[in-house]
């Protein structure tokens, strides 16, 4: 009972504080404390995210852009606002069960973080139950647009007008194939270790000439005694990015389902060929994989494949293809997937394709200044406050987006790729990143073959699977669950 009076105690104090500080200065008009006045009295602005010490600046294993820029705003944040600002890990394990534990926290009105970082595919989840706080007011009057955003951004965080995400981090294309140059170099000859960057450097790295040098990979790996193969991978994945490569999209920002075309089809029964090329009794062509938590199969960390789906980041990761004596020791290239044929001669409508989202940060609604009373607005710390402290934690460079893409270059791939052309193939497609909602629906990379990311699989790696008629049941799947959701329906499908 002794430490419950001291508790409110504290609290009480604590307020009385809060509004010593805000409250006599604000002038008739202006019931927000000016950004000068508002004083945290000393406590803790709480971050929760995924890794703490790969996200806060002030750490050595710090892995983001900006990192003497970023400490330097902690510390200017920590004076103006006379708070502590703290990085902290989330209890629950990632995906849905800390999405759910954000709802939960949520209905208890729990207030003891104040920013969240979250996968941008779970806003619209987070957004239609009423978790998160809609920044759209904020951004369009707190901000410069100009200096202090990046519009680019908005096509993670909006949804149904609002905007729920803010952040100072600019998108990069980080998708790719990825494929050992060492092996290449055995079987191509050591002059055409990095043939694939180089075909994409010079314009020819299109589905012909992939496929021509994926025949001409697997004519080696069969006449070995031991299994290799060609490519690695889910058949789901290189879906979603072979399609973008074709200029497609599965659903759109409107969550209009958009993968019933022919072009659509065209590339499934591609990526089919491609899975069906293997010989009886020989190594299987394309290896893939049962285990779901796999994001890379074993195979190629073994240098036992040629061409796998990847990001950069698995590069840096020891549960991926970070170099070590215990996970995979020969050179990695990068490529682009090849262009497709629906793809226009500028290449306007070629894309890379980021189907998991990007991590952004949010605030919860259990701070929504609507909740309180008017005219008490300045007693109680709430959404409006917290964007203002988070937006003083962001650092734009005023080189904008040049600088932006070379640090991410440096840092990604100078790093770590193993040939020059396989930089210079990545720097060309940094901006060619397009949002593909299909994850943003609830249930469809739910890890089981019945869900959307499961059927998508099964359409490229099933056989007898017929590409139209899977896509057309997956249609009416996820039309299903757009509707039950949202409350959107669909136009009817091309074909």
């Amino acid at each position: 009972m002794k430490m419950k009076k001291l508790f409110w105690v504290f609290l009480i104090l604590l307020t009385l504080s809060f509004v010593a500080a805000c409250g006599d200065k604000n002038n008739g008009d202006d019931d927000q404390p000016k950004e000068k006045d508002i004083d945290l009295g000393g406590q803790e602005f709480v971050i929760m995210v995924d890794t703490p010490n790969r996200q806060d600046p002030r750490t050595n294993e710090y892995e983001r852009m900006y990192q003497q820029q970023k400490a330097q705003k902690i510390a200017e944040v920590e004076a103006k606002y006379n708070c502590k600002v703290v990085f902290k890990p989330y209890t629950s394990s990632w995906g849905h069960d800390r999405r759910n534990q954000l709802k939960e926290d949520n209905l208890a009105g729990k207030k003891e973080v104040h920013v969240f970082e979250v996968n941008s595919s779970w806003i619209p989840y987070l957004a239609e139950n009423g978790v998160i706080s809609d920044l759209k007011p904020y951004i369009d009057t707190l901000i410069d647009k100009e200096t202090e955003y990046w519009i680019e951004k908005e096509g993670y965080t909006k949804f149904k007008g609002g905007i729920y995400g803010y952040d100072d981090m600019l998108n990069m294309a980080e998708s790719g194939m990825f494929y050992n140059i060492e092996l290449l170099g055995e079987v191509l000859g050591e002059e055409n270790k990095d043939l694939p960057s180089r075909l994409w450097l010079e314009g020819n790295w299109t589905w012909e000439t992939f496929e021509q040098l994926v025949d001409q990979l697997y004519a080696w790996v069969i006449e070995q005694t031991e299994p290799y193969h060609v490519i690695g991978g889910m058949g789901y994945n290189w879906a979603y990015h072979m399609a973008a490569a074709n200029g497609l999209n599965f659903v759109d920002n409107n969550f209009q389902i958009q993968f019933m075309n022919d072009d659509m089809i065209e590339t499934f029964e591609f990526l089919r060929r491609l899975y069906n090329k293997s010989v009886v009794g020989k190594s299987p062509i394309w290896q893939t994989t049962t285990n779901w938590s796999l994001t890379a199969i074993p195979e190629f960390s073994a240098g036992k494949v040629f061409f796998h789906d990847g990001e950069s980041w698995y590069l840096s990761m020891q549960n991926r293809w970070l170099r070590t004596d215990q996970n995979r020791d020969f050179d990695i290239g990068f490529v682009p997937f090849p262009v497709g044929p629906n793809v226009k001669d500028d290449m306007s409508n070629y894309y890379i394709s980021c189907i998991t989202g990007q991590a952004t940060y949010v605030i919860s609604s259990a701070f929504d200044k609507n909740r309180i009373p008017q005219g008490y607005e300045h007693m109680f710390l709430h959404d409006e406050t917290i964007f203002k402290i988070w937006r003083d934690l962001q650092y734009f460079s005023p080189v904008g987006r040049e600088s932006y893409a070379n640090q991410f270059i440096t840092r990604r791939a100078v790093a770590y790729y193993g040939s020059e052309s396989s930089v210079e193939a990545h720097r060309t497609i940094l901006n060619k990143l397009n949002v593909e909602y299909f994850y943003y629906i609830e249930g469809m990379d739910n890890h089981e073959w019945a869900s959307g990311m499961g059927q998508l699989g099964l359409a490229v790696t099933e056989p007898g699977k017929d590409p139209r008629t899977a896509l057309q049941s997956l249609y009416v799947h996820v039309a299903t669950q757009i509707f039950e959701q949202f409350g959107i329906e669909q136009e009817v499908p091309t074909v």
